[in-house]
């Protein structure tokens, strides 16, 4: 019967309507500029939190008035990856044959959302479709569903959310669920609840935040049936916002057909603004059952500089330049020390259009790893 009832919500969901990710119908449908819930995208206002974390309505409050969605949404984005290049000191015995060739992309992927209200409900659905020219096995783009959700007002502090996404799907802080924000992964990613099915309730008593969800094991084809709690909580302090999470859970045993290898998954987490510049820190431990603690220590750094009321506003509408430094442990590979980053700089020639060079790779490995690779990537996403 939980099963049952669980399912039927997700469907629910999925027909009635990745983290919030904003869009360009979001702005056309409200009929405000961008700017209204960005200081320069992806970055997001006190406005646009709000929005977030009211599933797209902004209550009543002594600042904002009654603003909802209407139902009449459909945006779509097309990510291009002209050059995906990756080189090693030691290729000949790290790096595969496909690693080494130069990738040159037409279309790497097209994404289509579907966002909007249906009286208190709101909803966002996505799908993919990814070219996958390197797989023998598939011949031009595969399409598939990728998230949906919906999201039921109680009332001005309290939302009942479900479907197939993350359990912390309305957390507009880009900590936890930054891997999201600026469409690169981030080694943190793999120390907090990903994307899967999940019911939930969040709320708000002043500058306090909460989520709770029951969900299933985070990307796994079988045992998606939802055993799984995580709960989080953050205080926004003035600008500043701290927070904290927990989640526990069952991994899928293949041999059994059951959900049965515990899982913890815990850490801290903060949102630094000042002025232009953000720096997002995530401090994240996983155990696992007959496995020993990992942990990961990821900080990244980003400066908004906004261009307007200039000659070239309408060519150019911000400049990001990101840094992302990663210091893990994996015991499964090794008992050492791994210290990866990336450096790269998104050019928005308007919030709909970005350019991101990039460089990611690994700095520091445990001494029976003498391999060391870095990464090169080029990327243009073009909202449509």
């Amino acid at each position: 019967m939980k099963k049952l009832i669980f399912l039927t919500l997700s469907l629910t969901s999925f027909f009635l309507c990745d983290g919030l990710e904003a869009v360009p119908s979001f702005s056309k449908n409200l009929g405000l500029d961008c700017s209204a819930c960005h200081t320069a995208y992806p970055q997001l206002t006190e406005f646009g939190k709000i929005f977030l974390e009211s599933a797209g309505e902004i209550l009543v409050q002594e600042k904002y008035g009654m603003l909802s969605m209407t139902p009449n949404p459909l945006s779509a984005r097309i990510n291009l990856r002209p050059i995906d290049k990756k080189f090693s000191t030691d290729s000949k015995t790290e790096l595969t044959k496909k690693d080494r060739l130069l990738k040159l992309r037409a279309f790497h992927e097209i994404e289509v959302f579907l966002a909007g209200r249906v009286g208190k409900v709101f909803y966002l659905v996505e799908f993919e479709a990814e070219d996958e020219w390197g797989d023998k096995d598939r011949n031009g783009f595969d399409v598939r569903f990728t998230e949906g959700y919906a999201v039921y007002q109680l009332n001005e502090n309290f939302n009942i959310f479900t479907g197939f996404a993350s359990p912390f799907v309305l957390d507009g802080n880009d900590t936890v669920h930054h891997h999201k924000v600026l469409r690169r992964q981030w080694k943190a990613a793999e120390y907090v609840p990903e994307t899967s099915q999940m019911l939930g309730i969040n709320g708000k008593y002043r500058n306090f935040n909460c989520i709770a969800a029951w969900h299933a094991d985070f990307e796994e084809l079988e045992g998606q049936d939802p055993k799984n709690l995580s709960f989080r909580a953050f205080y926004n302090y003035g600008l500043q916002t701290f927070g904290a999470y927990f989640s526990h859970g069952k991994h899928f045993d293949e041999a059994s057909s059951r959900s049965r290898f515990p899982f913890y998954l815990y850490g801290v987490d903060a949102h630094l603004r000042f002025k232009n510049t953000n720096i997002m820190v995530l401090l994240g431990f996983r155990d696992e059952h007959d496995k020993k603690r990992d942990f990961d220590f990821s900080i990244e750094a980003n400066s908004i500089f906004a261009i307007q009321n200039t000659s070239i506003n309408k060519y150019l509408t911000s400049i990001i330049p990101i840094a992302n430094l990663d210091v893990f442990i994996d015991r499964e590979k090794s008992s050492g020390i791994w210290l990866q980053g990336s450096t790269g700089v998104a050019f928005y020639i308007n919030p709909s259009v970005r350019f991101f060079p990039m460089i990611e790779g690994t700095l520091v490995s445990p001494s029976e790893y003498k391999h060391k690779d870095f990464r090169v990537l080029l990327t243009l996403d073009i909202g449509l």
